[in-house]
């Protein structure tokens, strides 16, 4: 929408827009990692945690 409107005026907005957007995805990838790891650290760990 902002490439029709725009026409090339305004390269800071699209430079802003795309280092944003890699910082969003940098926040959501690191968020379903926090998110994700306490659930796989029992098949990672090989049960080696466990008491025998």
């Amino acid at each position: 929408m902002f490439g029709s409107v725009l026409k090339g005026r305004c390269a800071f907005l699209f430079e802003f827009t795309e280092a944003e957007g890699k910082g969003l995805a940098w926040i959501a990838f690191f968020a379903m990692g926090l998110v994700l790891v306490p659930e796989a650290l029992p098949h990672l760990a090989c049960n080696r945690w466990r008491s025998s």
